[in-house]
Protein backbone atom coordinates (compact mmCIF):
# COMPACT_ATOMS: atom_id res chain seq x y z
CA UNK A 1 0.00 0.00 0.00
CA UNK A 2 1.41 2.99 -1.19
CA UNK A 3 -0.07 6.08 -0.67
CA UNK A 4 0.13 9.12 1.58
CA UNK A 5 -0.92 8.61 5.47
CA UNK A 6 -3.91 6.57 7.08
CA UNK A 7 -6.20 8.04 4.17
CA UNK A 8 -4.38 5.85 2.13
CA UNK A 9 -4.69 2.92 4.42
CA UNK A 10 -8.52 2.87 4.27
CA UNK A 11 -9.12 2.21 0.69
CA UNK A 12 -10.49 -0.72 -0.24
CA UNK A 13 -8.72 -3.26 -2.64
CA UNK A 14 -11.20 -5.27 -3.80
CA UNK A 15 -8.61 -7.09 -5.76
CA UNK A 16 -6.58 -8.70 -2.73
CA UNK A 17 -7.39 -11.19 -0.69
CA UNK A 18 -8.50 -8.65 2.70
CA UNK A 19 -9.14 -5.21 2.92
CA UNK A 20 -7.55 -3.51 5.22
CA UNK A 21 -9.14 -0.37 7.00
CA UNK A 22 -7.37 2.30 9.39
CA UNK A 23 -9.87 3.76 11.24
CA UNK A 24 -8.82 5.89 14.87
CA UNK A 25 -5.24 4.39 14.68
CA UNK A 26 -6.42 0.84 14.53
CA UNK A 27 -5.95 -1.63 11.41
CA UNK A 28 -8.72 -4.38 10.75
CA UNK A 29 -8.92 -6.65 8.63
CA UNK A 30 -12.25 -7.53 6.95
CA UNK A 31 -13.50 -10.41 4.37
CA UNK A 32 -13.91 -9.48 0.70
CA UNK A 33 -17.65 -9.58 0.92
CA UNK A 34 -17.71 -6.95 4.33
CA UNK A 35 -20.46 -4.53 4.42
CA UNK A 36 -21.22 -2.12 6.28
CA UNK A 37 -24.61 -1.76 5.51
CA UNK A 38 -27.44 -2.89 8.21
CA UNK A 39 -29.02 -5.84 6.58
CA UNK A 40 -33.30 -6.16 7.66
CA UNK A 41 -34.69 -9.28 9.62
CA UNK A 42 -35.54 -12.03 7.32
CA UNK A 43 -38.99 -13.08 7.08
CA UNK A 44 -40.22 -16.29 5.13
CA UNK A 45 -42.61 -16.87 2.94
CA UNK A 46 -45.38 -19.25 3.35
CA UNK A 47 -44.36 -22.50 1.56
CA UNK A 48 -40.77 -21.76 2.96
CA UNK A 49 -42.52 -22.23 6.18
CA UNK A 50 -44.57 -25.16 5.17
CA UNK A 51 -41.27 -26.66 3.70
CA UNK A 52 -39.51 -26.02 7.46
CA UNK A 53 -43.03 -27.58 8.98
CA UNK A 54 -42.39 -30.86 6.54
CA UNK A 55 -38.29 -31.05 7.77
CA UNK A 56 -39.85 -30.90 10.86
CA UNK A 57 -42.05 -33.68 10.48
CA UNK A 58 -39.27 -35.81 9.14
CA UNK A 59 -36.77 -34.83 11.94
CA UNK A 60 -39.46 -36.05 14.41
CA UNK A 61 -39.94 -39.86 12.35
CA UNK A 62 -36.50 -39.76 12.68
CA UNK A 63 -36.82 -38.93 16.60
CA UNK A 64 -39.72 -41.85 16.83
CA UNK A 65 -37.87 -44.44 15.17
CA UNK A 66 -35.12 -43.67 17.50
CA UNK A 67 -35.85 -46.41 19.90
CA UNK A 68 -35.13 -49.35 17.36
CA UNK A 69 -31.54 -48.25 17.34
CA UNK A 70 -30.40 -47.38 20.97
CA UNK A 71 -33.35 -48.56 23.09
CA UNK A 72 -34.00 -52.21 21.55
CA UNK A 73 -31.02 -53.45 19.99
CA UNK A 74 -28.86 -51.92 22.74
CA UNK A 75 -31.15 -53.79 25.35
CA UNK A 76 -31.07 -56.78 23.83
CA UNK A 77 -27.20 -57.38 22.93
CA UNK A 78 -26.39 -56.15 27.16
CA UNK A 79 -29.21 -58.96 27.76
CA UNK A 80 -27.70 -61.64 26.05
CA UNK A 81 -24.19 -60.59 27.48
CA UNK A 82 -25.24 -60.80 31.06
CA UNK A 83 -25.58 -64.53 30.27
CA UNK A 84 -28.03 -66.64 32.04
CA UNK A 85 -27.40 -66.97 35.41
CA UNK A 86 -28.74 -64.95 38.38
CA UNK A 87 -25.94 -62.67 39.76
CA UNK A 88 -25.76 -58.74 40.85
CA UNK A 89 -24.76 -57.85 37.10
CA UNK A 90 -27.86 -60.04 34.76
CA UNK A 91 -30.24 -58.43 37.75
CA UNK A 92 -28.81 -54.90 36.77
CA UNK A 93 -28.99 -55.08 33.46
CA UNK A 94 -32.80 -56.67 33.36
CA UNK A 95 -33.93 -54.22 35.66
CA UNK A 96 -32.01 -51.10 33.17
CA UNK A 97 -33.72 -52.98 30.42
CA UNK A 98 -36.83 -52.48 31.94
CA UNK A 99 -36.82 -48.86 33.53
CA UNK A 100 -35.22 -47.09 30.73
CA UNK A 101 -38.60 -47.51 28.40
CA UNK A 102 -40.58 -46.75 31.33
CA UNK A 103 -39.17 -43.74 31.74
CA UNK A 104 -39.17 -42.98 28.05
CA UNK A 105 -42.78 -43.55 27.16
CA UNK A 106 -43.07 -41.41 30.41
CA UNK A 107 -41.12 -38.49 28.75
CA UNK A 108 -43.09 -38.80 25.26
CA UNK A 109 -44.05 -35.30 25.13
CA UNK A 110 -40.60 -34.17 26.31
CA UNK A 111 -38.77 -36.35 23.32
CA UNK A 112 -41.16 -34.07 21.00
CA UNK A 113 -41.41 -30.99 22.89
CA UNK A 114 -39.26 -29.25 20.50
CA UNK A 115 -41.15 -30.12 17.18
CA UNK A 116 -43.25 -26.60 17.04
CA UNK A 117 -44.78 -25.54 13.94
CA UNK A 118 -43.15 -22.65 12.00
CA UNK A 119 -46.16 -20.47 11.35
CA UNK A 120 -47.79 -19.82 14.61
CA UNK A 121 -45.35 -21.56 17.46
CA UNK A 122 -47.63 -24.06 18.42
CA UNK A 123 -46.85 -27.97 19.07
CA UNK A 124 -46.81 -29.74 16.15
CA UNK A 125 -49.52 -32.87 16.37
CA UNK A 126 -47.66 -35.86 16.06
CA UNK A 127 -49.62 -38.52 17.26
CA UNK A 128 -48.61 -41.10 14.36
CA UNK A 129 -44.61 -40.36 15.58
CA UNK A 130 -45.28 -40.54 19.63
CA UNK A 131 -46.94 -44.13 18.88
CA UNK A 132 -44.24 -45.42 17.03
CA UNK A 133 -41.99 -44.01 19.56
CA UNK A 134 -43.99 -45.63 22.47
CA UNK A 135 -44.30 -48.81 20.61
CA UNK A 136 -40.71 -49.24 19.66
CA UNK A 137 -40.16 -48.85 24.06
CA UNK A 138 -42.66 -51.28 24.53
CA UNK A 139 -40.63 -53.32 22.38
CA UNK A 140 -37.57 -53.13 24.35
CA UNK A 141 -40.03 -53.52 27.52
CA UNK A 142 -40.74 -56.81 26.02
CA UNK A 143 -37.24 -58.27 25.89
CA UNK A 144 -36.40 -57.30 29.42
CA UNK A 145 -39.83 -59.03 30.91
CA UNK A 146 -38.95 -62.25 28.04
CA UNK A 147 -35.30 -62.16 29.98
CA UNK A 148 -37.01 -61.23 33.81
CA UNK A 149 -38.47 -64.71 32.65
CA UNK A 150 -35.75 -66.84 31.38
CA UNK A 151 -33.96 -65.93 34.68
CA UNK A 152 -36.74 -67.49 36.33
CA UNK A 153 -37.68 -64.31 38.00
CA UNK A 154 -41.45 -63.35 36.98
CA UNK A 155 -43.67 -65.88 38.21
CA UNK A 156 -45.34 -67.44 34.80
CA UNK A 157 -46.58 -70.74 36.45
CA UNK A 158 -49.06 -71.78 39.17
CA UNK A 159 -46.64 -73.31 41.14
CA UNK A 160 -44.17 -70.19 41.40
CA UNK A 161 -47.38 -68.27 43.23
CA UNK A 162 -48.37 -71.39 45.41
CA UNK A 163 -46.94 -71.01 48.45
CA UNK A 164 -48.57 -67.40 48.60
CA UNK A 165 -52.19 -69.10 48.50
CA UNK A 166 -54.19 -70.43 51.43
CA UNK A 167 -55.86 -74.12 50.91
CA UNK A 168 -59.39 -74.69 51.81
CA UNK A 169 -60.15 -77.38 54.16
CA UNK A 170 -61.42 -80.22 53.22
CA UNK A 171 -65.20 -80.61 53.65
CA UNK A 172 -65.14 -84.62 53.01
CA UNK A 173 -62.56 -87.43 53.25
CA UNK A 174 -62.50 -90.64 51.51
CA UNK A 175 -61.02 -93.39 52.05
CA UNK A 176 -60.81 -96.78 49.96
CA UNK A 177 -61.08 -100.57 51.21
CA UNK A 178 -58.05 -102.61 49.98
CA UNK A 179 -59.03 -106.58 49.75
CA UNK A 180 -56.48 -109.02 50.71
Amino acid sequence: MSGKGPKAASKHHFGTLNMVAVRKGQISVRPLSWSEQRVDAYTPTSSQLREQDELKVKRAWQVATSPFQSSVMMTGIMLWMAGSGINIWSIMMTFFALSSPITAIAGVDRAFSGFRSSETKQPLSLPLQKLVYVLLHLVALGIGLYKLRSLGLLPTQWSDIYGHMQTRAALQHVATAVRP
